[in-house]
């Protein structure tokens, strides 16, 4: 059975959290997000729990690095979804352009400077702003998710159990849906090197470098 709205809002909100990039305040946040995911389902809280076995048994700095090396430094493992479906075509820019209309329409604004695709600003959205916007959003890229879940899983990064709890409450794919997952799991995305001049000009789906 599927959790109802208010837990969906917890999980999405606790993963925005922890799927950002980490800092001195993590710590006291883990606690706070312990008690609001206490009542969740017991995958749920497990995959918590070992993601925050990792956390607890590093440095800020420790953490910092890998997260640095698992998000911005490897495309496989990216947080923006619609790279994953897309790649570096021209799609992608209709792609993105559909992110930030749900948001703009919605009253949302991005104030960190990321594409509207990135993972954390989604679920932050969706649990904060418009449920049913965000969830149609994060269930049109469940196959991305899919595919950031095994290449997460490949690396034994611990953040893999974050994705394998926001899988968990969204819907099933398809067989069909499935049998494309794995094919992008294969393949990787689509490449066609282009710009995504409605951004600006040329947009890389690496962040950059981090405070």
């Amino acid at each position: 059975m599927r959790p109802n709205e208010t837990s969906m809002k917890n999980v999405f909100l606790s993963l925005s959290r922890l799927l950002s990039y980490p800092d001195d305040q993590l710590a006291g946040q883990l606690e706070i997000i312990a008690q609001l995911l206490e009542s969740e389902k017991v995958e749920i809280q497990n995959n918590f729990k070992s993601f925050r076995l990792f956390s607890d048994s590093g440095t800020v700095l420790e953490l910092q690095q890998h997260y640095v090396e698992t998000f911005d430094q490897k495309r496989s493992s990216c947080l923006y979804l619609s790279f994953f479906l897309n790649g570096d075509t021209r799609q992608r820019g209709m792609a993105l352009w559909r992110f930030a209309n749900v948001y703009r329409e919605s009253g949302f604004e991005l104030d960190s400077g990321e594409l509207p695709d990135f993972l954390p600003a989604l679920l932050d959205f969706t649990a904060t702003v418009d449920f049913q916007s965000g969830l149609k959003l994060l269930q049109t890229h469940q196959r991305a998710l899919l595919v950031l879940e095994k290449s997460l899983e490949k690396q034994e990064s611990p953040y893999h159990f974050l994705l394998s709890a926001l899988i968990g409450v969204l819907p099933t794919l398809s067989q069909k849906e499935m049998n494309e997952a794995e094919a992008l799991i294969n393949a990787g995305p689509p490449k066609e090197m282009v710009g995504l001049e409605g951004y600006g000009g040329p947009v890389s789906v690496t962040i950059g470098v981090r405070p």
